[in-house]
This record gives structure tokens, C-alpha cells and sequence, in this order.
């Protein structure tokens, strides 16, 4: 588990040589990081999204954003409210508002607080264009 920045909560003699991960095959995902240069490790912000939808409706979400906060940053009962809403541009615009209003990040050199939020609002809606296959 991540516990802060560049703190994950492991024992000296402890290591991770794998992840597995559910079949999520009925999902769609969209990933994105945000950096001033593609060489760059550190993001500005990133994002990741997992999506099922049913017809036009949104079946389960979850979402993620990282460099918003001292570790990933997700919130559950704004995923929990999004169920059942219309899958919409106006539906990932309103969360995109809510998300900005639940996180308050830093300003640091890599960019500043009000750049970040301003992307936590933006990189939902381009998720939103990248599922609909508009983008």
C-alpha cells in the first residue's frame, strides 16, 4: 500500500515481484499522464479511469488521480454517486467539478495548485471524448 511520497509499506526483506489483477474485460479504461516533457517521470497529474456501462448508462466507475495529493487520490462516494447517471459529456463535466471542488493540491515547480485542479475537471472530460469514441 502507498503511505506517502515514495513510501509504500513494506518491510526491509520485502519486495513485490508481481501484481495480478481481476478480469476486467467487460470494462473500458482510459489512462493519462501529464508531464512538461515526455521524458520526464514525474507527472503533473495523471488519471485513470475504469468504466462499464450499460447502454448509455454507467454501470461502475472508478477513478483515480495521482501528483493532486501525498498518494493516489480517489474519491468513493463520488464514483458511487456517478451509478446510474447518463453517460454524458454534461455527466463528466459536473464530476469534473465535483472532483475539483474535493481536491486541493499543491503548488510546486512542477506546476501550480490551480493549474492541477483546473486539469482534474479537464482530464475527466477528455476521458468522457476517449470512451465515446469522439476523441
Amino acid at each position: 500500500m502507498v503511505t506517502g511520497p515514495g513510501k509504500i509499506a513494506l518491510r526491509p526483506e520485502e519486495f513485490i515481484s508481481s501484481i495480478e489483477l481481476r478480469d476486467r474485460s467487460e470494462y473500458e479504461y482510459y489512462y493519462e499522464k501529464v508531464g512538461k516533457r515526455n521524458a520526464m517521470n514525474i507527472a503533473i497529474i495523471s488519471i485513470g479511469v475504469l468504466l462499464k456501462l450499460n447502454n448509455d448508462t454507467i454501470e461502475d466507475i472508478k477513478i483515480a488521480y495521482g501528483s493532486v495529493g501525498p498518494t493516489v487520490m480517489r474519491f468513493k462516494e463520488l464514483e458511487k454517486e456517478m451509478i446510474g447517471k447518463k453517460f454524458s459529456k454534461e455527466t463528466f463535466e459536473e464530476f469534473g467539478e465535483k472532483y475539483m471542488q474535493n481536491i486541493n493540491p499543491i503548488t510546486d515547480v512542477r506546476a501550480t495548485a490551480e493549474y492541477r485542479k483546473k486539469m482534474v475537471k479537464n482530464l475527466l472530460i477528455k476521458a468522457y471524448y476517449k470512451f465515446s469514441r469522439e476523441g
